[in-house]
Formats: C-alpha cells, structure tokens, sequence
C-alpha cells in the first residue's frame, strides 16, 4: 500500500529535485563551465532534498503514532476529518489494489458464487441464523451483489443488528457485508476508507459483547494484516491472531483455525520474527497435518 497523498507529494518533490539536479550535473559535465551559479544552485537543491527527506520521516512518525491512537505531542498532525481522509483513501487505495488477495483471506473466491436467483427474505434468515460457514457466507453476498440487491441486504440486516444491539454474531455479520464492496474493488477513494472503519467498528462491537467471537477476531485481524506498516496496525493484527491461537487451544478444532497459524506467522516474518514465524506454522501443522498452506509454507510439499 502507498503511503497517504502527504507523504506522496514531499516524495514527489524530491524525486523532482533529485531529476533537476541530474539534469544540472549533465549540464555542467557537456560545457566544463563549473559555474558558480550551477554550484549554488546544486548545494540549494541539496539542501531541499534534505529537508523534505526529514519533513517525510518525521510525517511518518506522526502518521504512525495517530494511527496507532497515541496522542500527538505538541504541534503534531493531529486526528481530524481531513488526516481521517488521507488516511482512509490510503487504504481504500490498497484494498482495491489487492481485492482479489483480501477476497481469497475472508471467504472464497468469484467462483463460489454463481449469478443465481437471489431471495432477499431467504438470504437474510440464512445470515440471521449465525451457523454459516464462510463460503455459504461469502455465496450469499455475491448473490446479492450480482443481483443488484447488496444494498437491499445490507440495509435489511443493519436495522436487524440495530433492533438487536446485544447479539455479537449479528454484529460480525454485519461487519461482514461492510467489507463486500472492499473485497470486489467496488468502492473507491475516502468511500472505501469508510466501509473499512464501518466493517471494524462492527468487529469491535461483536468482541466487545463476546470477546471469544472467533469470526469477529479473524476478520479483524486479517484486515489489520492487510494495512501497511506506516499505520502501526502489524502489532494489532499479531495480538489478535495470537488470542485466536489461544483461544482455538479450548475449542473444538475446526479446519478455518488452520488460517489463524498461517495468518499469525506470516505477520511474524513481515515484522523480521523469522524463527516466530516458523514456530507458528509448525504448532498449525501439528494440529492440521494436510494442510496445504501451512506445509507450503514450511516448505515442506
């Protein structure tokens, strides 16, 4: 994912002025004049370079700390609707980019569904029963969604979640539809930051009425995981991941926990835990022997 359009345009600027600077190098080698004007010009360029390298770094930081919902010293950016913004187009950016790799994470691939007839009253009680696997899940939403009827669902369902605040499966689920226009690259700009900060709010709404909610956890997690590092969102999808792992260790196995080993040592070995990442997807191997990405990744097949 790219940065936010902040951090764009100071690295914009000084590709521009590391390109004028090349031009003036050639341009002083062709005549062998070594003008003092070409000289001041060069140390002037050098110059700016220089302070806009520490205007991005320090922008960096500043990003990092609000994205991480640290308080900004004095003088720092600070979270307001126009950051919100930058921030949310800079993940809408992404998530349209890797649509396909974020689809195959949290619930099957375009072929699962086919264009069907689609029941709203049907699809609508399939979801308010709480039992779905993800592939029946993620079939019932691309049915809606080719049907022209996702918005009709989602409306159906947002006011079942509002008339049943205190049902944390009905929140997951709700959280769920959020991301469908994010999974199809359906959104675009600040319109998919805010069907991400929609989908996560319902996440946080499911845990907090049940924190052992394994669907709100996972889907969760694999969205942080798929934030880039600038917005600090690694250590959270790791913390939540690590409670599924724990979690799972109480539960009746179920082959999606599969996921949570794999997902858990990839972000190890994204933030340099090599040795981590390799003990994770050794415990997911002990419990799931024949699964295909964990011995993937172990290189094991």
């Amino acid at each position: 994912m790219r940065p936010p359009v902040l951090l764009l345009a100071s690295t914009t600027i000084a590709i521009a002025s590391g390109a004028v600077t090349a031009m003036l190098i050639n341009s002083q080698s062709a005549t062998g004049t070594g003008s003092a004007v070409i000289e001041a010009r060069l140390e002037e360029i050098a110059r700016n370079c220089e302070a806009l390298r520490a205007e991005n770094a320090e922008l960096r930081g500043q990003i990092q700390r609000v994205g991480a919902g640290g308080a900004p010293a004095a003088g720092e950016l600070t979270r307001t609707p126009a950051l919100d913004d930058l921030v949310a187009e800079a993940v809408a950016r992404w998530m349209r980019e890797n649509a396909a790799e974020v689809a195959g994470a949290v619930g099957g691939a375009d072929s699962v569904a086919a264009a069907a007839d689609f029941n709203l009253g049907d699809s609508l009680n399939a979801i308010l029963t709480g039992t779905l696997h993800g592939d029946t899940r993620y079939a019932i939403w691309n049915r809606a969604r080719e049907s022209g009827k996702f918005q009709d669902l989602l409306t159906a369902l947002e006011a079942r979640a509002a008339a049943d605040p205190d049902n944390a499966q009905l929140q997951f689920e709700l959280g769920y539809g959020y991301l469908q226009p994010l999974i199809h690259g359906e959104a675009t700009g600040v319109e998919a930051g805010e069907w991400s900060m929609k989908a996560d709010s319902a996440f946080d709404a499911a845990l907090a009425l049940d924190p052992a909610n394994w669907d709100a956890r996972f889907n969760k997690a694999v969205t942080y995981s798929f934030w880039p590092p600038i917005f600090g969102k690694q250590a959270a999808a790791i913390k939540n991941f690590e409670i599924l792992v724990e979690q799972q260790s109480h539960m009746a196995p179920a082959p999606e926990f599969a996921q949570t080993y794999l997902f858990l040592g990839n972000m190890y070995e994204q933030t340099g835990q090599s040795d981590k990442a390799k003990e994770a997807w050794n415990l997911g191997l002990a419990a799931f022997p024949q699964d295909a990405d964990l011995r993937e990744r172990l290189g094991l097949d």
